[in-house]
């Protein structure tokens, strides 16, 4: 009779001899499938038929298409590939690629072609090893051609057009992010660099330049409200400058702007939405000796005249409150001597989240303001102000 620890070997190797066939088994299988994968390579004609015929520029070509194998089953990544064949001696910078992968929808309209947009000259100076400083300079300056040929990967061809202008004067990266991002992400969309309309182009930059300058005012809180508002003015007011204009007077006339087209929207009707099912709230302040109260906002009438005191654009929001994806509160104290003042809105999502919070004019919430809020916010379970 065998020794138990030897019994026990046995059927260790046993098992383990069984793990390694069903191993072999599942790797077997998967390299069947993925032998089947290989229909999903595209030969270069096949690859050609997926561009617009308007896109391929058979006399730029520094090499012959037929010659090309796909190396990937990534259909994106063979569409790339094959644009790096035909048209690159030289790297390009990866979001260059988009100008062939993205919709073009925002670069170009019906009947114009890729071949007559600018950025296709650009990417092929630089896949050929052409001077860009020189072919690019009606827009930038060498500094920001350098700059813009070193620009974030994961930002569009026109976000690092301004990505590299803003960079070049050194623009705050906050500020510069939230700018590229919201107000310059669509700008190609009204022909800015089909036709190289540069007055336009320069308008814009001037309010880099702005920014710049008014750095120690500028809020990120106010940037989203305030670039609606210039883009609307900029297109629909040819009178309409940033000479001589500062931050916080940006500002104003954005709120101002805000109101009238609520006004517009709603008109004099005073509209009026359930909100949110957070019912008003009141905290005694021993320290300060005075009560703060927390209330939501349930008319169009209610969040104007909270935009007129607060000097911010929360009367824009109605839409939002009636279709019930935003609710806007207000932050006041009692002191039980004057009138009660206010210090904070508040917008909650209506999935109970904090979205933003604005003092007067825009500003961030600070101080006792701020302490009570975060009270307010952990009393209904919603995330503090962290800012």
């Amino acid at each position: 009779m065998s020794h138990p620890s030897r019994r026990k070997r046995e059927a260790r190797t046993e098992k383990s001899e069984e793990l390694k066939e069903k191993v072999n088994i599942i790797l077997t299988d998967h390299n069947k499938n993925k032998k089947k994968k290989s229909s999903r390579k595209k030969t270069s004609k096949e690859i050609v038929k997926l561009f617009h015929k308007n896109d391929i520029e058979p006399s730029k070509y520094v090499r012959d298409p037929d010659d090309w194998i796909s190396k990937s089953y990534n259909l994106n990544k063979q569409k790339i590939n094959f644009i790096r064949w035909v048209y690159c001696l030289y790297p390009v910078p990866p979001f260059m690629f988009g100008l062939f992968t993205e919709k073009k929808s925002g670069f170009l309209g019906p009947g114009e072609s890729l071949k007559q947009l600018i950025f296709f000259e650009w990417f092929i100076a630089i896949a050929q090893g052409k001077s860009f400083a020189k072919c690019s300079k009606e827009i930038f300056t060498k500094k920001e051609a350098h700059l813009f040929l070193n620009a974030p990967n994961d930002n569009t061809i026109e976000e690092n057009i301004w990505w590299a202008k803003g960079s070049s004067i050194n623009l705050d990266r906050k500020v510069l992010h939230a700018i590229v991002k919201r107000l310059f992400h669509n700008l190609g969309r009204v022909n800015l660099f089909y036709k190289l309309d540069t007055d336009n182009l320069f308008w814009w930059q001037r309010l880099l330049v702005l920014l710049k300058n008014c750095e120690d005012e500028v809020s990120i809180e106010s940037l989203n409200d305030i670039m609606d508002f210039l883009r609307y003015e900029h297109y629909h007011n040819e009178n309409f400058e940033l000479k001589g204009r500062t931050f916080n007077s940006l500002i104003k006339m954005s709120n101002e702007w805000h109101r009238t087209m609520q006004l517009k929207k709603f008109g004099d009707q005073n509209l009026n939405w359930p909100g949110l099912d957070i019912p008003d709230w009141t905290w005694y302040d021993k320290k300060m000796k005075s009560t703060w109260e927390v209330k939501q906002l349930l008319t169009s009438k209610e969040l104007y005249n909270d935009g007129r005191r607060m000097r911010h654009c929360v009367a824009s929001y109605g839409h939002r409150c009636l279709q019930g994806s935003s609710a806007i509160f207000s932050v006041m104290e009692n002191d039980g001597i004057n009138q009660p003042q206010k210090f904070i809105t508040v917008e909650i999502s209506s999935d109970r989240q904090f979205i933003q919070a604005s003092g007067k004019m825009n500003r961030s919430p600070s101080g006792r303001a701020k302490l009570v809020m975060n009270k307010w916010l952990t009393h209904n379970n919603i995330q503090k102000w962290r800012k």
